[in-house]
């Protein structure tokens, strides 16, 4: 039986710089009028007229990976024996996805056919060269009686280990990647080598309190001091928190530049006006300066402003994992968490928890990153939520690191230090609830970026 809103008739629609005529089968662009597509001779009319199954399963081949993702999902939902094998030849022939190998993997396990979704479990186990999608195929299959056959697939090192175990090779890699980034000159550069280096604060602040994490040391402590030092003074708050940080941490808060964290003002944006991302951000860094100095924070007024522009439990002009967690950390910070702000954030943060990768950014979006992942355990650890996929994390951070330590944004993007920092950041606190035996991670106690509980870093003085 078709879905109702399956078109009977093929309608293109009106060929606008906004809205072009694409072939259905081919996905090339064609004229508004056309009946055949001039690429691939498919008669259009008869390719509109299809189940609506065969048109998510045509989506499968989208050149666009939003689209193939969104395609995913839906033959998910519907859970049709038949679009199994199709499924796991769609994660095939986009290896590099790793967000899409993982979706497959989810989607499959909704699968109602055993033996359809057995076979293709199996031939991603077999076949897929990411790591993480094969050891994720292994971890879903163990709630039926065929998961041992897709588990016998793996190596024993992969069966047993905890997050902490396997945790500890990654940090090995960050920490070398990192060390490698510092110039002569003292500072941090993700994009260094031997023909350009041009090291930044924002790079040094992310490597600096990376390497924290991982209990390491700067190489060259001499040289970042003289680095950090070489900067003007602006009064610009970003430069002003990177430079607190380092120098915190260098224990050297003498050379912190008080005056300049003296004049800083917690602006509020106008009553009735949509407050920016940038907003909540700036409050997080300011008040974090201020609590250094022990300054007046005009805690009330913050409090009560923040708490009245809450929406659907988030933060944000569209309420997002990002906003919510600084708006948190403010809150937090100033002893102005009420309950009823933090009961409507758990039920926005628990919203946001999927079983692909962990996180997504909002309600009606799929995507994610390193730093979308890092916000969402943040927000977790200030609310007391439980982390649902602890090893749904675990694996994106994994497919998150390249070749040389570092880590990228996303899967298959160049690593950069920023991200690499969020990664340890994720991995260190996944990893110390796992010592604490359960997945909630408790509230307060942690830093601001990532610093995980039981882990003594600059953080705990307030820098995050």
């Amino acid at each position: 039986m078709k879905p109702r809103h399956a078109h009977r008739h093929y309608r293109p629609p009106s060929v606008t710089p906004e809205h072009p005529a694409y072939c259905p089968a081919c996905f090339a662009l064609i004229d508004a009028d056309t009946s055949v597509c001039p690429f691939c001779d498919h008669d259009l009319m008869r390719l509109s007229g299809r189940e609506y199954r065969d048109k998510l399963l045509a989506a499968l081949n989208h050149p666009l990976a939003d689209v193939r993702l969104r395609a995913i999902i839906a033959l998910g939902w519907r859970g049709e024996g038949e679009t199994a094998e199709a499924l796991a030849r769609c994660a095939l022939h986009h290896p590099v996805d790793i967000v899409e190998g993982l979706q497959v993997v989810e989607s499959l396990r909704n699968i109602c056919d055993k033996a359809a979704r057995r076979d293709a479990l199996r031939m991603l186990a077999q076949r897929h060269p990411a790591r993480v999608v094969r050891l994720r195929t292994a971890e879903l299959s163990m709630d039926d009686s065929w998961g041992a056959i897709v588990m016998s697939l793996l190596p024993d090192a992969q069966r047993s280990s905890t997050i902490s175990q396997e945790s500890s090779a990654v940090f090995a890699r960050a920490a070398r990647y990192l060390r490698g980034r510092q110039s002569p000159q003292g500072g941090f550069c993700f994009y260094r080598t031997a023909e350009l280096d041009e090291p930044s604060l924002f790079d040094t602040y992310h490597a600096v309190a990376a390497l924290a994490l991982l209990g390491d040391t700067v190489v060259e402590q001499g040289a970042l001091l003289r680095f950090v030092r070489s900067f003007p003074s602006t009064g610009q708050l970003p430069a002003l928190y990177y430079r607190a940080f380092i120098l915190q941490h260098l224990a050297r808060p003498d050379l912190i530049e008080r005056n300049e964290i003296r004049r800083l003002l917690l602006a509020l944006p106008a009553p009735g006006r949509t407050p920016l991302s940038s907003v909540f951000r700036g409050m997080f860094e300011t008040v974090r300066l201020k609590r250094l100095l022990g300054g007046d924070l005009a805690a009330p007024a913050v409090v009560q402003w923040i708490a009245g522009v809450q929406r659907e439990g988030g933060f944000g002009k569209k309420p997002n994992l990002l906003d919510t967690r600084h708006a948190l950390h403010v809150l937090t910070d100033l002893d102005g968490l009420k309950e009823a702000v933090a009961s409507a954030a758990r039920d926005f943060v628990d919203a946001l928890q999927v079983p692909t990768f962990g996180f997504t950014v909002a309600r009606d979006s799929l995507s994610s990153s390193l730093e979308i992942i890092h916000a969402g355990v943040q927000c977790c650890r200030q609310l007391g939520l439980p982390v649902r996929y602890p090893r749904e994390v675990q694996a994106f951070v994994v497919a998150c690191q390249t070749s040389d330590g570092g880590m990228s944004r996303v899967p298959g993007a160049l690593p950069e230090i920023e991200s690499t920092h969020y990664g340890i950041a994720i991995l260190r606190n996944l990893g110390g609830n796992e010592r604490r035996g359960g997945r909630t991670l408790k509230p307060g106690g942690g830093d601001g970026t990532g610093g995980a509980q039981g882990v003594k870093t600059a953080f705990d003085v307030g820098i995050g």
